[in-house]
């Protein structure tokens, strides 16, 4: 039985590697440990989480990877929070959550108390950018209902992974 070993495989000038369907070509990351609070309702925010990545072949496909921590609290007399996160290429919504796809509910709160309910939201979508110029991912928050809404965590950070596979 032979072995074969080799340190990189390269097409000649002028060429392109074929890579088979489904293979990762490359991987990027962009993370965020920065707080953004909001205390708009009904308003698209953007989160500081963004991640650039140039494909190499127009044919690719780009898998977003979210993980993003958020923070629901209620000041006095609030009892509930409801909240969503999109993923937008550029400027482009392609992906968000319904309206109302998390949401945290204060049960016992005094005239007096401020409750705050963290959570991290996992999603993820295949998109087809046609393109090989370098091309940004970004999320955003959305608060439906509540006080404040914090994103992302100087304690737990948030990112965003982005993988070219081969077409």
């Amino acid at each position: 039985m032979s072995t074969l070993e080799v340190k990189a495989i390269q097409a000649p000038t002028g060429y392109d590697l074929v890579m088979p369907a489904g293979a990762i070509i490359q991987v990027v990351e962009g993370s965020s440990a920065s707080d953004v609070t909001t205390t708009n309702t009904g308003v698209w925010t953007d989160s500081g989480l963004t991640a650039t990545i140039t494909p190499k072949f127009s044919t690719s496909k780009i898998l977003v990877i979210q993980h993003q921590f958020y923070i629901a609290r209620f000041n006095t007399g609030g009892t509930e929070w409801e909240g969503s996160f999109r993923i937008l290429r550029g400027s482009t919504a392609l992906y968000a959550t319904v309206t109302n796809a998390f949401s945290a509910i204060a049960a016992v709160q005094s005239s007096k108390a401020r409750v705050q309910m963290g959570n991290t939201i996992a999603q993820s979508y295949l998109d087809s950018p046609s393109t090989t110029s370098a091309t940004t991912y970004k999320t955003q928050g959305y608060m439906q209902t509540g006080n404040i809404f914090v994103i992302n965590r100087a304690s737990a950070r948030s990112t965003l992974t982005l993988m070219e596979v081969a077409g």
